[in-house]
């Protein structure tokens, strides 16, 4: 294994061709929080493009679930893209869609069509995601892998602190549109700058069909089980993120400000706990780690429920939407690691078979959200609990089956 220090990391061949392994990292982060960014970037002016496109309240969340729908959709295509013809190809064309989709979102006049646009975005940037977890399998193994990707999330994590109130300041002297001019511009940069520092990973030996690596990913329990519980985990965080512009701004009351500010604060929490997950990582195993953790989002779900049944209120729900987001810092790069471990030779494919079942979970969460809403908090809540229950459960069900 290459051992990786947040300071000092031993560089494997491909990444001494590249870059140093401080500015690999920095770049792959960068590329990771391309997601989350297209996601939180908008959110502050969601009620104001369902009342420019003249949709019902709440209506403007199916935009969530077309992104989703591409993210997942598309990861087969460039996963089998990445481990035939090697991972540079990929992501720089998808990469080049991410940012004209993000032109095509800022010229729709329409619900369907800014639907239909976010779909094409979320086809693009479904490559920087599989790319991006295939060079982190191709570079590091074991732990190393939940280390690499724990300071990938720090890289990554400022997107969701910054997005929110960057959309909002946006908001406050341009249009909505101006959000997805930036994002287009974000896709092209992003292009560029992994053109320089970008190496290669792709492996010597001839790949295999793409029958064959699904079924060995499929047949593989262990595989299946985590990919499942980092699927349902992320689709608890979606939930959040899907609903969370309604239930606080709309129903709860807070300001488009006060709300960019607690996202910010959730973003924070969900940063700190990546850190501490990598020096946790020297005494406990992974599994052991995520076990705890989602305990815990588990509690908080639970929590969340009660008191949006009972007693809601901005500072209770977002309180638990705090304890339940920043502990997912110690779920996400955990659970890749250990799905991800086995299968080296097919890390392409085995990254977006992954990030397939991850975002088709997220786009139903985030979908039943939207239609299930309600005008209270409850359907938020209950399928973040109900997400969180899932993702506790298979988790337990990955660990009886030996590595």
């Amino acid at each position: 294994m290459n051992p990786v220090q947040a300071s000092s990391e031993v560089q494997s061949p491909a990444q001494a061709q590249a870059s140093s392994p401080e500015k690999l990292v920095g770049v792959l982060g960068a590329l990771t929080a391309l997601g989350p960014l297209s996601i939180d970037a908008y959110l502050p002016g969601l009620p104001t493009i369902e009342r420019e496109l003249g949709v019902a309240a709440g209506a403007g969340a199916v935009t969530l679930s077309s992104y989703f729908l591409g993210l997942a959709g598309a990861q087969l295509v460039w996963g089998a893209v990445a481990d035939r013809v090697g991972r540079r190809p990929p992501l720089l064309g998808g990469l080049l869609l991410y940012a004209l989709g993000s032109v095509l979102c800022g010229v729709a006049t329409s619900l369907p069509m800014l639907v239909g646009a976010r779909l094409v975005q979320g086809v693009g940037g479904a490559a920087s995601m599989v790319v991006t977890r295939t060079l982190v399998r191709d570079l590091w193994s074991g732990a190393d892998i939940a280390r690499v990707m724990s300071l990938i999330m720090l890289v990554m994590g400022v997107a969701p602190v910054l997005a929110p109130p960057l959309g909002g300041l946006l908001l406050e002297f341009a249009s909505w549109r101006a959000v997805f001019a930036l994002l287009a511009l974000a896709g092209v940069v992003l292009a560029v700058v992994a053109t320089r520092a970008i190496p290669e990973t792709k492996p010597a030996h001839a790949p295999e069909s793409l029958r064959v690596v699904l079924r060995t990913l499929l047949a593989d329990r262990r595989f299946v089980a985590f990919s499942l519980a980092t699927g349902a985990a992320q689709a608890g965080m979606f939930s959040y993120i899907s609903g969370s512009p309604d239930v606080l701004i709309a129903q709860l009351g807070a300001s488009p400000l006060a709300y960019s500010l607690c996202f910010g604060l959730n973003a924070a929490g969900l940063i700190a706990m990546s850190q501490w997950n990598r020096a946790m990582l020297r005494r406990r195993a992974p599994e052991r780690i995520a076990a705890a953790a989602l305990a815990g989002v588990v509690v908080a779900g639970v929590g969340l429920v009660a008191v949006v049944r009972w007693a809601p209120s901005l500072l209770a729900v977002e309180a638990l939407l705090f304890f339940y987001i920043s502990l997912q810092g110690l779920v996400f790069a955990n659970l890749v690691a250990l799905a991800m471990d086995a299968h080296a030779r097919r890390a392409g494919l085995a990254s977006a078979t992954m990030g397939s079942l991850q975002f088709a979970l997220s786009a139903a969460a985030s979908g039943a959200v939207a239609a299930l809403a309600n005008g209270t908090p409850l359907p938020m809540a209950a399928m973040m609990m109900a997400c969180a229950v899932l993702a506790f459960a298979l988790l337990v069900v990955g660990r009886r089956f030996a590595p």
